[in-house]
């Protein structure tokens, strides 16, 4: 599987924890506008910690 970079141009809303039945797997996923190679979506980036999600604001850089 391809890898591709997707960059953000802006945060649309605060990071949402999302947390399973299980309790076991947890994420963060922060709602965004991204830029993947000339394609505009609105996504959600997912974070595996709440510093991570923290982070991502415009012009952050993730692979999907």
């Amino acid at each position: 599987m391809n890898l591709i970079e997707h960059h953000v141009i802006e945060v649309l809303g605060p990071p949402e924890r999302r947390e399973w039945d299980d309790g076991a797997v947890k994420c963060w996923l922060v709602p965004a506008r991204v830029d993947c190679y000339g394609q505009i979506e609105n996504t959600k980036v997912f974070c595996s910690t709440e510093e991570e999600a923290e982070q991502v604001r415009a012009g952050y850089v993730y692979l999907a």
